[in-house]
């Protein structure tokens, strides 16, 4: 791999990145397991699902796409 590939763009949008695999509704975006053994797993559709619910609440709460928040 070339040093010029691992180098972020001034722009990068991750929520067109995860959209674009969600629509495989297998595909596997986190694959986790701890030092016992114990998995689990997310797909790309799963964690967009989330992310869904999560903007919902933020909508409803009165946040709208140009708020900042920490």
């Amino acid at each position: 791999m070339k040093r010029e590939d691992l180098i972020a763009p001034e722009q990068y949008n991750l929520v067109s990145e995860i959209e674009a695999f969600s629509h495989d509704k297998e595909k596997m975006a986190l694959h986790w397991q701890d030092g016992n053994g114990h998995e689990a797993h997310v797909t790309y559709a799963a964690l967009v699902e989330e992310a869904n619910k999560i903007g919902h609440v933020l909508l409803k709460a009165g946040f709208k796409k140009a708020i900042k928040s920490l």
